[in-house]
């Protein structure tokens, strides 16, 4: 039983690599995005919904360190020396108490932002087409729910929804399949 087992299973992992070989598949996280790009530019995240200071800062150095980490591309500093330019626009941004205490405090807090990304090719006037969306850019939304008695601070759920929020927004940048 253990010989038919094994041998199973080396016929299966023949076929996989036989199949894998003829069918041109691609491993690695780098296939996933095109060879057309090499270098993009990420322009300072405007924001014209909130007077909170750092915003955009923290939310473009978030799409910064998650393009270098997950992509094969190189962030510049100029549009000129990028091949592709990531618009980022903060549309809105929010604070709602969903639980109140006794005293009027409150117990939880939804935490929540909205962005819309657009993607310039050099030279372009006009943003190209987002994956199979018609429309010129993408609308990401993010929420947080945060417990303010469990120690937890404005401050550390927008940090994580701009960390989920940059890793959405990179994923723009992938290759459609």
């Amino acid at each position: 039983m253990r010989l038919f087992t094994f041998v199973f299973l080396i016929g299966l992992f023949e076929m996989g690599l036989i199949g894998c070989g003829s069918m041109n598949y691609q491993l690695g996280n780098d296939h996933l995005f095109t060879d057309a790009i090499s270098t993009v530019h990420v322009p300072m995240v405007r924001c014209d919904c909130t007077y909170r200071s750092g915003m955009s800062e923290q939310l473009t150095e978030a799409i910064t360190k998650e393009i270098e980490k997950r992509t094969p591309y190189k962030v510049v500093g100029s549009p000129s020396d990028a091949d592709t330019t990531l618009v980022v626009r903060l549309v809105s941004e929010s604070k709602t108490p969903l639980v109140r205490t006794g005293d009027n405090q409150a117990r939880q807090i939804a935490s929540g932002m909205q962005v819309e990304v657009s993607v310039y090719d050099r030279g372009a006037t006009e943003p190209r087409q987002i994956s199979h969306l018609p429309i010129p850019y993408q609308t990401f939304d993010r929420s947080q729910i945060l417990l303010p008695e469990a120690g937890q601070t404005i401050s550390t759920a927008q940090l994580r929804d701009m960390e989920r929020m940059a890793s959405d927004i990179v994923s723009v940048l992938e290759t459609p399949w």
